[in-house]
């Protein structure tokens, strides 16, 4: 009687950890990439750069030329004209360099 008591216990104990590890198995999945996730690239529009750059302190801001996810910005600060070259899709100035006196 014992042993059938010993094997019932052990066929119970099998289950439980069969029974365990099948819900903790990994998902199946694929990924095909280069290591980065992929992500909907937003990027600013004009007016959205208009405005970070006024926050950063210029005036008389103008956009020219838009250059794949950079745009080339004129701006005034204090009594310079800058070159700013402003990354839309960050939302930060990589840039900026001093071109002239403002008159």
């Amino acid at each position: 009687m014992k042993l059938h008591s010993l094997t019932a216990a052990a066929f119970f104990m099998l289950a439980i950890a069969a029974s365990s590890t099948s819900a903790q198995a990994n998902n199946f999945g694929m990924f095909m990439g280069f290591g980065r996730p992929i992500a909907p690239v937003l990027c600013l529009t004009d007016y959205q750069v208009r405005q970070r750059v006024a926050a950063e302190g210029f005036t008389n801001i103008f956009l020219n030329a838009p250059i794949d996810r950079h745009i080339q910005v004129r701006a005034t600060k204090g009594k310079w004209v800058y070159l700013i070259d402003y990354n839309r899709c960050r939302g930060e100035i990589v840039s900026a360099k001093r071109l002239r006196r403002a008159s």
